[in-house]
């Protein structure tokens, strides 16, 4: 297959991983099983060496390992703009969720019940972290 022909959408591209990043929690396992199923198995875009490939140039360099994993075979994909549009979209799930796990943190820590509660909270595990340390 040449390069030209393994090109996927971009919107194609972007949906993949946004699956991949909202679905795959963990390590690297689980990410590349989820992209193994869809873009090998799936789509037929990529190759299992594509994906071994991957994971060899990327385990060495420093910074989230998941991340470069996702933007390697994205890169060969889409090129450049595939890379960031597919990186974009597997961290935004993740993104998403603290954006809602916050505001849900600050809306029950203003209920009169919750703040001392949640105080407790934060103390034991602080405790936990000390203990453990």
């Amino acid at each position: 297959m040449t390069r030209d022909d393994q090109r996927l959408g971009l919107a194609t591209l972007a949906w993949d991983f946004f699956k991949i990043g909202a679905l795959a929690v963990g390590d690297t396992g689980p990410v590349l099983t989820m992209i193994e199923r869809e873009l090998i198995d799936r789509r037929g875009a990529l190759t299992r060496e594509d994906v071994t490939e991957a994971l060899t140039f990327t385990k060495p360099l420093p910074g989230s390992t998941v991340v470069q994993i996702v933007a390697y075979p994205a890169y060969k994909l889409g090129g450049w703009s595939g890379s960031a549009l597919a990186t974009v979209a597997y961290v935004l799930p993740s993104f998403l969720m603290m954006l809602a796990l916050g505001a849900g943190y600050v809306a029950a820590t203003a209920l009169p019940g919750i703040r001392p509660a949640v105080d407790g909270l934060t103390a034991a595990a602080v405790g936990i972290l000390l203990g453990t340390a």
